[in-house]
């Protein structure tokens, strides 16, 4: 079994930050769960995220720079509804990413980068990863354009369910209260059980990852999604620190 680097949050780092620094200095490790909760509950837009079944790392000298989960898609159709055959043992879901400012041009991609490749040689079983760009948010998912990630439509409105502040799907609703009735639920959990419609869309992309073209084009074979271009227009940076106030960007920054 592979051994995990586990590390402290440094929430407090001895040196601040440059304004830029070297891609090449950074370093990639495996990190524990509570730290990357921690980490994304502080810095990232949300402010919530579900357990991963994997979070990385990126450190420039002591500071953790970044951090990046992944785990098995929530909803049970969604790797199915991408790629034929698709389930939790061939398709990850990149569910949070979140990084430290100021960071250099490029980063996220770098890091995206880095653990896609670890991905392919310590779980060559995960064929397809699947990620959103929050456009609520003013994302477009330029980030994932730049990591090659295709692009394939935009998400439906739906419902989310949470209980005690965790999203949960409604299957596992079923099988633990034993009814998915709306009325019920509130009955039996109250101010616990919550509803978030959401009504803005997300641009929905994913990323192919195999070990050779000959299974790549077997992958491609077995879409069921249509691959489409690209979507453009005004990017919004938010604020890390907790601010209400974005910074727009313009297309390709």
């Amino acid at each position: 079994m592979m051994q995990l680097d586990l590390f402290d949050f440094i929430e407090d780092p001895r040196e601040p930050l440059p304004n830029d620094y070297d891609l090449r200095e950074l370093t990639m490790k495996v990190i524990n769960e509570e730290t990357a909760v921690d980490y994304i509950s502080t810095y990232h837009y949300s402010r919530t995220t579900t357990s991963p079944t994997i979070a990385f790392g990126h450190y420039y000298k002591e500071h953790l720079i970044n951090v990046i989960l992944y785990r098995s898609p929530i909803g049970r159709m969604m790797a199915q509804q991408v790629m034929e055959g698709g389930d939790s043992e061939n398709t990850w879901e990149l569910i949070r990413m979140v990084s430290y400012e100021p960071k250099p041009k490029n980063l996220e991609s770098y890091c995206i980068g880095n653990t896609l490749r670890y991905i392919k040689k310590y779980f060559p079983k995960i064929k397809i990863i699947i990620s959103y760009a929050d456009n609520s948010m003013g994302h477009m998912g330029y980030v994932y354009q730049a990591s090659n990630f295709y692009y394939y439509g935009q998400s439906r409105i739906v419902d989310e369910w949470y209980i005690d502040g965790e999203r949960i799907h409604s299957r596992t609703v079923a099988s633990q209260y034993g009814t998915t009735s709306i009325p019920q639920l509130k009955e039996m959990l109250g101010d616990r059980f919550q509803i978030k419609v959401i009504e803005e869309t997300k641009s929905r992309y994913f990323y192919i990852i195999a070990q050779d073209k000959k299974e790549k084009k077997e992958i491609l074979s077995k879409l069921k999604v249509d691959i489409l271009p690209y979507p453009k227009g005004d990017n919004k940076r938010y604020d890390i620190f907790g601010s209400s106030d974005f910074t727009k960007l313009k297309e390709g920054e």
